[in-house]
């Protein structure tokens, strides 16, 4: 028997809120945001998806590999900078190998090329997560890939972040 979808929870049949879980199969799994209900009224199955918008949120814009020598200091004193894996209209991914948590909101950012001298300064970005990395060789230090969305762009940082984009990247493929 097949489960019909539904993007609240209500029952897409018969239109009952009395449900109850029931335990998804396998396919159902690979999709991220999903429950699996039986209907107490009916007593059919079906699939209900929440927040799905977030998840296609997630890869809005093409994200391209960046030239070694890329850089993003975070604060303005300059004192840590971390490499830049991409870059893209939304914002960045970089590596950070330090044990001090990053901040959730980051106030005045600048994207560095010390090679083509580029600095772009951007007024602020969303810290989304950090998951952890490999660990550095010989030490205990973990890195972390940190991903982070661009906010507050006005039509001039927005210019500027095209222009710079293709001077940054490696290739213009996907990564």
């Amino acid at each position: 028997m097949m489960a019909k979808l539904a993007f609240s929870k209500r029952c897409p049949y018969c239109k009952s809120d009395s449900y109850d879980r029931a335990y998804r199969k396998f396919w159902m799994r690979i999709i991220p945001k999903s429950k699996y209900y039986i209907c107490n009224n009916c007593f059919r199955n079906f699939l209900a998806m929440f927040g799905i918008s977030d998840v296609f949120e997630q890869r809005r814009h093409i994200h391209y590999k960046v030239r070694e020598n890329v850089l993003v200091n975070l604060d303005s004193n300059f004192s840590e900078v971390f490499p830049v894996l991409n870059i893209s209209r939304g914002g960045i991914a970089f590596r950070s190998a330090t044990d001090k948590v990053q901040p959730s909101m980051v106030k005045g950012l600048e994207i560095l090329h010390s090679v083509k001298d580029i600095s772009l300064k951007l007024p602020s970005m969303i810290l989304l997560d950090s998951r952890p990395g490999n660990i550095l060789f010989g030490s205990d230090i973990v890195t972390r890939i940190c991903r982070g969305k661009f906010t507050n762009l006005t039509r001039k940082h927005k210019a500027l972040l095209e222009d710079t984009i293709p001077a940054l990247s490696k290739t213009r493929k996907y990564s």
